[in-house]
């Protein structure tokens, strides 16, 4: 286990070894037995973790060869802004916002503006939900992780132009995913066979768009039901804090461990816990902190001196991608203990 000084550096390393394997295309999962990574010319929008996980270690490590890197792929992604895909939002935060927040880029703040309106016009007229993506109704059309990519953008905004109204729509949103999407979600446990079902990271990002929306609004209804999820997790996970990959099933059939949903959630516990000053309705939260990134540091390579994997692979978090190998290392859980520990090593983020 590493501290978190040596932690936080050894991810950088994993994204700078990254980089030099990769190329110009985006990773997605790597094999845990010698972190060879997937990567894709056409992702997911998770894309934009790539790219602020390249202008983070850009920051800490004064290469500004990686903010230019950074920027000219969020431009070359700039096509998307038309795409009917709720989840744009959350890619675009990660990219144009941030790299707008975080130095003087006009170019990338209007960008963000732009999809942060484009992903406003997708709500409902009568319920305010974002569909994922052209609603063509069912199940499938609405999904309780865009309480965290479909609001996203709508915080930047309402602070980057001082209009509050902008708050108004995520609000309609969240509120909707909470009344009809969070219940079915959190099951009770049952044992059963083995599941394929990432549950647990779902209900991560959730708790990181309520989470986010308290910290914009201070409305104690965001607040608690964030903490509903994590107390759920809390309770279908080890004694380690590591929730399964589906906490509906107990027992074997639950699967290994999550590593990437504990680091959406540590990184949605950093945001509130630098807060100056503390609120006393976070002192829960910075309690559990520190747990999970302890327990998280266990799965970051190296394990032992005999380790000779890259440095910096977070390990048992598992790849939705079909035909992913078993445990793999992936872009999300990196990133997410990334940002977690670079929020609390620089006190906040940049939005």
């Amino acid at each position: 286990m590493a501290a978190r000084g040596r932690l936080l550096e050894l991810l950088c390393e994993r994204v700078l070894s990254t980089r030099d394997a990769i190329g110009s295309k985006w990773p997605v999962d790597a094999d845990r037995r010698d972190g060879t990574w997937h990567a894709t010319a056409s992702p997911d929008w998770t894309w934009g973790l790539w790219v602020e996980s390249l202008r983070i270690v850009s920051a800490r490590r004064k290469m500004p060869e990686l903010r230019d890197e950074a920027r000219a792929r969020t431009l070359a992604r700039a096509e998307d802004i038309d795409r009917h895909d709720v989840t744009r939002g959350a890619a675009f935060y990660y990219s144009a916002a941030r790299l707008a927040c975080s130095a003087d880029d006009p170019e990338m703040k209007d960008l963000a503006l732009d999809i942060a309106r484009s992903v406003s016009d997708m709500a409902d007229d009568v319920t305010g939900a974002r569909p994922l993506g052209r609603d063509g109704g069912g199940a499938a059309a609405h999904a309780l992780a865009t309480a965290h990519t479909g609001t996203l953008l709508d915080w930047y905004a309402a602070k980057t132009i001082n209009d509050k109204s902008w708050a108004n729509g995520a609000r309609r949103h969240l509120d909707y995913t909470i009344a009809d999407l969070l219940k079915p979600e959190m099951p009770e446990s049952q044992t059963g066979t083995a599941s394929t079902t990432f549950r647990s990271r779902h209900l991560a990002f959730a708790t990181a768009g309520y989470y986010r929306a308290w910290e914009a609004t201070r409305d104690r209804r965001y607040l608690d039901a964030g903490d509903r999820i994590v107390d759920y997790l809390w309770l279908n996970s080890g004694a380690d804090h590591m929730p399964p990959r589906d906490p509906a099933v107990s027992g074997p059939g639950a699967g290994p461990a999550d590593t990437a949903a504990a680091a959406i959630i540590a990184s949605a516990i950093a945001r509130l816990v630098v807060l100056d000053p503390l609120p006393e309705l976070i002192r829960r939260h910075a309690a559990r902190l520190g747990p999970i990134l302890d327990s998280l540091a266990h799965h970051v390579t190296p394990i032992d001196a005999r380790d000779s994997r890259p440095h910096g692979m977070l390990v048992e978090s598992g790849s939705e991608r079909s035909g992913s190998p078993p445990a793999s290392e992936t872009l999300i859980g990196d990133f997410f203990l990334l940002e977690a520990l670079t929020c609390l090593d620089r006190k906040g983020l940049p939005c």
